[in-house]
């Protein structure tokens, strides 16, 4: 503690010396004199507080009136450490922003605005960041190799982007092969044969013909997405839930809201 702090709490404490009622006297003193300081080592100086508050003005205006690029540019800067993707989502589809999933034809590594339909205003393309697993240069190598031509299966896409088996499972579980090889469970069986064995088995013929693997049902997607990336643009899982807790007579928030008090 430096000379100016010792001063600092010789005069507090003996300025307070005959102000304070509570015994012990001297403690009390001592223990306020402690909290100021304790907040003297991280309590925000004027110029901060001025600072943060111009940050805050600005985010808050152009979340109002550029909602998409708002969410585009909290997703790109992800991780926050306050709001999960999920929830800034969430937040964004209420208030009217049109959301479009990861697709490897389409999506590159950052999430970005992309004209939908005839729209006014545009909708917010999810990323390939955003998928659990998904390395950079993978996300890379498929912007690089589709700016040349679209890929045309998945196969195509493994030996052009230089993909392994791996890359392609995040991109199945993801369902951001959809455009490739229709749905989850039919792409991830798709991404196993894109890319050949190197084993010992590198050279068997295989004769098998792909089967026909129905869709997983609505929760069963749902699991997936936030098994792979933490989210989804479907319906909230809970509202699955809904009419079998409206039977047990458990309300939600917005009908409690329309109760009268008592």
């Amino acid at each position: 503690m430096g000379l100016c702090q010792k001063d600092a709490k010789s005069l507090f404490l003996e300025s307070n010396k005959t102000k304070l009622c509570t015994p012990p006297r001297g403690l009390y003193t001592e223990s306020i004199f402690q909290q100021i300081h304790g907040f003297g080592e991280y309590g925000f100086p004027e110029s901060h507080a001025a600072s943060f508050a111009l940050l805050v003005y600005a985010s808050s205006r152009l979340k109002c009136h550029e909602p998409e690029a708002f969410l585009a540019a909290m997703l790109n800067s992800m991780p926050l450490g306050f709001y999960s993707a999920s929830q800034l989502i969430q937040d964004a589809q209420r208030h009217g922003v049109k959301v479009l999933p990861a697709d490897v034809t389409i999506s590159n590594w950052d999430s970005v605005l992309e004209r939908h339909d005839s729209q006014s205003r545009p909708a917010v393309r999810l990323g390939l960041s955003l998928l659990k697993g998904m390395k950079d240069g993978a996300a890379e190598r498929i912007e690089a190799a589709r700016a040349v031509r679209q890929f045309a299966s998945v196969s195509e896409l493994a030996k052009r982007a230089q993909l392994d088996r791996k890359d392609l499972h995040v991109l199945a579980a993801a369902n951001s092969l959809s455009s490739l090889a229709g749905n989850r469970r039919e792409a991830l069986w798709t991404s196993v044969a894109a890319v050949p064995d190197r084993d010992i088995l590198a050279d068997a013929r295989v004769d098998d013909e792909t089967p026909v693997l129905g869709a997983p049902s609505e929760g069963e997607d749902i699991v997936a997405d936030y098994n792979s990336m933490s989210l989804t643009l479907g319906r909230h899982p809970l509202s699955l839930l809904r009419p079998a807790l409206l039977e047990q007579r458990l309300m939600p928030a917005a009908t409690l809201m329309t109760y009268r008090n008592g």
